[in-house]
């Protein structure tokens, strides 16, 4: 079973049914983890740098989406310094999202404990957003694996990228057993709808982990990054991310416009990237190359 293969995954005191959530993609348990626990007016906490669909989620819910800092200076970790201690008391909700899209770092397990300790003190749900956790051949931190964490935290995966699946609107939140029985409570309004193919693709993936398919996509990702960073080096990019996500972050030459950058790159190349600032604002200087082929 799925808490079975969850308990050996990782490592620690056994995982049970009653906390784990079955639902659709990471997107869909993004925007349901928001309407079950952030109310209108309610401050939730988001990457400053990140996908755009947890700023739409926080919204949707209500909610008021206060973005935290990420820079490069202390590898795109959260920062919280710049948030009065009255609006760190008021958020009730705070998105992570690591191995983190768009540019591969990892919570440290300093840093991770660090986030459980504030979220427990400061009455806060931890939410990861653990999409890429399959990618790495080292498995990546998780929040059930840190001390406190599965009281105040919930983990969001997807079955395709965690098992080597293919494309699948299919994943999962393991967290308390409060926690789960409050988004199955909030799903009743609208079920899920969970083909019983995706069932059987995802207990095939789980019999056969690590798969030979996911191995397989592992190795693809790291010869597709290989042949991008040449390209990237031939024009003078220097990549600055680590092989944790399907994903080449890198930093342009004297900070020149993202946009601008990737609007030349296919019109002169028929190259797509992604400019930095679709991330965010702090992204400009940067952009973000797929290895999805």
């Amino acid at each position: 079973s799925l808490a079975d293969w969850l308990t050996q995954y990782y490592g620690e005191s056994r995982i049970t049914p009653r906390e784990i959530f079955l639902g659709n993609g990471i997107r869909s348990l993004v925007w349901l983890t928001s309407l079950t626990f952030i109310d209108t007016g309610d401050p939730a906490l988001l990457p400053g740098l990140g996908i755009p669909y947890y700023r739409k989620a926080v919204t949707a819910a209500g909610g008021i989406p206060v973005p935290y800092p990420l820079s490069i200076k202390n590898n795109w970790m959260p920062d919280f310094s710049k948030l009065s201690l009255r609006l760190r008391q008021a958020v009730r909700v705070c998105f992570v999202n690591y191995p983190h899209n768009p540019t591969g770092a990892e919570l440290d397990e300093p840093t991770f404990q660090q986030l459980v300790e504030r979220a427990s003190r400061e009455n806060m749900l931890l939410v990861n957003d653990a999409c890429y956790h399959g990618i790495p051949s080292r498995k990546p931190l998780s929040i059930m694996a840190i001390d406190g964490g599965r009281k105040v935290g919930l983990e969001l995966y997807s079955f395709s990228y965690l098992l080597g699946l293919s494309p699948i609107p299919f994943g999962f939140a393991v967290g308390h057993r409060h926690l789960i029985a409050a988004l199955e409570a909030a799903s009743q309004v609208l079920p899920p709808y969970i083909p019983k193919g995706f069932v059987d693709m995802a207990a095939q993936g789980l019999r056969q982990s690590p798969s030979k398919s996911l191995q397989g996509l592992r190795q693809q990702f790291a010869s597709t990054a290989v042949a991008a960073r040449k390209m990237l080096e031939t024009i003078g990019i220097e990549s600055v991310s680590p092989p944790t996500v399907p994903f080449l972050w890198a930093r342009l030459p004297a900070r020149r416009n993202s946009v601008t950058f990737a609007r030349t790159m296919l019109k002169r190349y028929r190259i797509l990237i992604a400019p930095g600032t679709s991330f965010g604002e702090i992204g400009q200087g940067f952009v973000r190359v797929s290895l999805t082929v």
